[in-house]
């Protein structure tokens, strides 16, 4: 049971990870944008 337990955090901290990267790259890649819209 813990061992599970274990096993199920170290997966919820990875899709954690994953989803704030896609999460951190869209804010960036918005703001890249916003920026390149303002110079034009």
């Amino acid at each position: 049971m813990i061992l599970e337990n274990r096993t199920y955090t170290k997966k919820y901290t990875l899709d954690m990870i994953f989803y704030m990267d896609e999460v951190y790259c869209f804010l960036i890649k918005k703001k890249f944008l916003a920026e390149k819209a303002y110079l034009q």
